[in-house]
């Protein structure tokens, strides 16, 4: 078996509707940065409200796994709250919460469809939020943030 369709058939056991939604792996794995890290555009660290400031960067002083500290470290990169349709000027990203706590973030690309750092794993495009929806990592995209696009 090839490489990449060993590595597409662990991706689609872990996420089943990416085979339905359509992906492409993008990177290689890596624990260099996570999926929050990747949707602020900084690959250079983890990005995780932990307690311990030494377990992950944070970009405000609040440090805890809640939907409202994830906007609000989202706000302070000047996104705000939104619906989930492409829109044109603006970058957006989607934050993913299973069973009350945020676990994901997603980035918009121009062209409507969306990237993801996948846990520790590889950096995928996909064609829609619902693509790494689940019931038992994940869960679901709840809270859209958009800001305008820098042109500078």
């Amino acid at each position: 078996m090839a490489l990449s369709n060993k590595l597409d058939r662990q991706l689609e056991d872990l996420w089943p509707n990416l085979s339905s939604e359509g992906y492409e792996v993008k990177s290689i794995a890596t624990e260099r940065y996570n999926c929050i890290a990747f949707a602020a555009d900084d690959p250079s660290v983890n990005w995780w409200p932990a307690a311990n400031e030494a377990d992950g960067y944070w970009p405000i002083s609040q440090r805890e796994v809640s939907l409202a500290c994830f906007k609000e470290a989202f706000a302070s990169l000047r996104y705000e709250e939104c619906g989930d349709g492409l829109e044109k000027d603006f970058e957006k990203i989607a934050i993913y919460v299973f069973d009350g706590l945020p676990t994901h973030a997603a980035k918009q690309l121009p062209d409507g469809r969306w990237k993801s750092k996948l846990g520790f794993e590889e950096d995928i495009e996909h064609n829609s939020v619902k693509a790494i929806e689940d019931e038992v990592c994940y869960g679901k995209a709840v809270l859209y943030m958009k800001r305008p696009i820098s042109n500078g």
